[in-house]
């Protein structure tokens, strides 16, 4: 018995957007994130904190494994790059960053 096997070719292309639809694109074919209001929200609650706290909750998050927690870590990620790129950049280029190392980056 042959099996029929077949071959995936994979392109670095961009898709073009479908604009079919009477010249609409769509968010996510644009390649835009489209936030809940609750996460809407929860990024402008952590836009008013300070730098201090922002860490202090990235440093209480260190050892929790829930799916909702790496949601909540990547805004906090989000909100701490936005505060200071160079920092946050210069943290993630290290060969292993760890949790704790982050508030030194941010606060030299």
């Amino acid at each position: 018995m042959k099996m029929k096997t077949e071959s995936i070719t994979f392109t670095s292309k961009k898709p073009k957007p479908n604009t079919n639809r009477a010249g609409a694109v769509t968010p996510a074919e644009r390649g835009e994130i489209k936030m809940t209001v609750q996460e809407k929200h929860a990024r402008e609650i952590l836009s008013n904190e300070t730098l201090g706290n922002l860490l202090d909750e990235w440093e209480l998050t260190t050892n929790i494994r829930t799916a909702e927690c790496a949601m909540v870590r990547g805004w906090l990620m989000d909100e701490l790059e936005s505060r200071n790129p160079e920092a946050f950049d210069k943290w993630l280029d290290q060969d292993a960053p760890t949790d704790e190392s982050l508030r030194e980056y941010m606060t030299a």
